[in-house]
Order: C-alpha cells, then sequence, then structure tokens
C-alpha cells in the first residue's frame, strides 16, 4: 500500500509536472510566437529600408558621376577659355606697341608738318616783303 501511495504521490508530481511544462510551454510558445513575428516583421522593415537606402546611394552615385562629367568637360571649357585670354592679351599687347608706335610717327609728321607750315609761312612773308619792295 505504500508503494501503492508512493506511486500515486509521484504520479500526481508527474502530472502536475506535465502539466506546469505544457503551461511553460505554451506560455514561451504565444510570447515566442508574437516575438518572432514581430522580429520578422522589423526585418521586413529594415530590409526596404536598405533596398531604400541602396537606391537612394545608387542614385546619389550616378549624379556624382553625371556631376563628375560636367566638372570634367567645363574643366576643359575653362582650360581653352584661359588659352584663348592668353592669346587675347598677347594680341593686345602688340596691338598696344603699333599704337605707340603708330602714335610716335605721327608725332613726327605732325612736328614735320608744323616746321613746314612755319617755314612755308615765313617764305611767304618773305615774299610779300620782296614784292612789296619790287612794288615801291
Amino acid at each position: 500500500e505504500e508503494e501503492q501511495e508512493s506511486k500515486s504521490d509521484v504520479m500526481r508530481q508527474l502530472s502536475r509536472a506535465n502539466a506546469e511544462a505544457q503551461s511553460w510551454r505554451s506560455k514561451y510558445e504565444g510570447e515566442g510566437m508574437a516575438r518572432a513575428e514581430e522580429l520578422e516583421d522589423a526585418k521586413r522593415k529594415l530590409m526596404a529600408k536598405l533596398q531604400e537606402a541602396e537606391q537612394e546611394a545608387e542614385t546619389a552615385n550616378s549624379k556624382v558621376s553625371q556631376l563628375e562629367k560636367g566638372k570634367s568637360r567645363l574643366q576643359g571649357e575653362l582650360e581653352d577659355l584661359m588659352v584663348d585670354v592668353e592669346r587675347s592679351n598677347a594680341a593686345a599687347n602688340n596691338l598696344e606697341k603699333k599704337q605707340r608706335a603708330f602714335d610716335k610717327t605721327i608725332g613726327e609728321w605732325q612736328a614735320k608738318c608744323n616746321d613746314l607750315q612755319m617755314e612755308l609761312e615765313n617764305a611767304q612773308k618773305e615774299a610779300r616783303g620782296y614784292s612789296a619792295e619790287l612794288f615801291r
């Protein structure tokens, strides 16, 4: 009978332990499933954000590439324009030298013209003077 009682006691403990294990299992399965679903949802959201970020990075890289090409083109144009400016400055300097030479030549010719004009006026005065003496 003692054996029966101890067996029955062990069976009750086993039954209680099984019930408790079942309770813990259902509790953790319920919470675990809910948590697993939350984690899966968070994973999906993060994957969507990652894909969106990758697309934005790709777009940004494309824009950077386009801007680099534009920068390169503009740099080439700038270099060409700088060469043109240097040529224009050299041509302007040459023209200024020629202008100064022409101004100098014009000044010389004006001085010669003034000298000749004075000589002419003096010759005319002298001729009038001689003409006046002849008529006396």
